[in-house]
């Protein structure tokens, strides 16, 4: 009876210990509001993440690279810092863990 509790006890050390890490889950999108005109978006999961995001506005791609905060929201307009007034196309972003 112990070698089977033992065999059990040592499965579920080694399935709990070989799980893959979690991968990060924040969101990211664009909007228009009246202050800013377009801007694009994002917001961190529970955890420190690095945001990488591209976007093409009028005729220019615009990339940024933030360091997210555990659940921080930060956003810039479409035109990276102009008047936002083009609608973002394309927009992507890929985070990782920082």
């Amino acid at each position: 009876m112990r070698k089977i509790i033992a065999a059990v006890a040592i499965a579920a050390a080694l399935t709990l210990t070989v799980a893959p890490a979690a991968q990060a889950a924040p969101t990211f999108g664009q909007r228009h509001t009246a202050a800013h005109g377009y801007i694009v978006w994002t917001e961190g999961d529970a955890r420190w993440s690095r945001v990488h995001c591209t976007w093409y506005a009028g005729n220019a791609s615009w990339h940024l690279n933030w360091l997210l905060a555990p659940h921080a929201y930060k956003w810039t307009t479409s035109d990276a810092g102009g008047w936002g007034d083009n609608r973002p196309r394309q927009l992507d972003c890929t985070y990782r863990r920082a």
